[in-house]
């Protein structure tokens, strides 16, 4: 396939190619394969090293920037038994090019070389990045016992100028999610869920620094100010995430 993007900022056609071939080897067992490309014009103008986010600001690829462009490199294979159970195996390669990271305010890490004094809105450092993984499905779709369990592993890089090669906020390594259903009697359902997640990264804060400035149009007082002395960035994660969820329910 082949998608067509007119983005009026840029006055520029955008061309993406898409590939998905698929394999059947027998009845039940097939091998599939994707590739595509992918272009994005909008970017989030907000801290990505906030924890708490009532609103998530966005807007469109500044006329001076280049749209986020990202290749998808996909493999699988799937194989469906005799009584209904599914079982389906695929990796994962993508590229990212011309993100881009929103410049913070004054920060101090424990790198002396590595300090940003930025008070800029709407400007952004050029990153790129890329992520890999593998996700593994086993579903059962059918019969008075039915459901699905689901893993994935997952790796995801950023790079820019400022904090060089970092994990993104968002990336978790392993994920993996269990569903069941079960019918007690014709009318009665008994459904659990299970989560485990590991930790998102974020960026320890490891000391604080106490500064002074001299307040020249109020009688040259001296005054101090805190900043936040932190490590690397998204260098540290917290800890795993657990959810069970258990349901009764009645039809009819």
């Amino acid at each position: 396939g082949l998608r067509l993007t007119k983005y009026s900022l840029h006055n520029q056609i955008y061309f993406d190619p898409r590939i998905g071939l698929k394999y059947n080897y027998s009845d039940n067992m097939a091998f599939k394969i994707n590739w595509g490309v992918y272009h994005q014009f909008l970017t989030t103008a907000t801290n990505q090293d906030e924890n708490l986010r009532i609103v998530e600001l966005w807007l469109g690829i500044p006329e001076d920037k280049k749209a986020s462009v990202s290749n998808h490199y996909i493999g699988g294979f799937e194989y469906l038994t005799n009584n209904n159970i599914l079982f389906r195996v695929e990796t994962y390669k993508k590229t990212f090019a011309n993100l881009l990271t929103l410049k913070e305010s004054a920060i101090n890490t424990d790198d002396e070389d590595e300090f940003e004094n930025s008070e800029t809105t709407n400007e952004f450092w050029d990153t790129k990045g890329n992520s890999q993984g593998v996700e593994l499905l086993i579903k059962k779709s059918s019969g008075r016992l039915n459901g699905w369990i689901g893993y994935t592993y997952s790796k995801t890089k950023y790079k820019n100028e400022i904090s060089g090669s970092h994990y993104p906020g968002f990336d978790r390594t392993h994920t993996l999610n269990v569903v069941g259903n079960f019918m007690l009697t014709k009318s009665l359902q008994l459904s659990s869920s299970i989560t485990q997640m590991s930790g998102n990264p974020y960026t320890e804060i490891i000391g604080r620094v106490t500064e002074w400035n001299q307040a020249i149009n109020i009688n040259s007082q001296w005054y101090p100010y805190d900043k936040y002395l932190v490590g690397q960035k998204n260098s540290v994660r917290y800890n795993d995430y657990f959810r069970l969820d258990i349901g009764l329910t009645r039809k009819g």
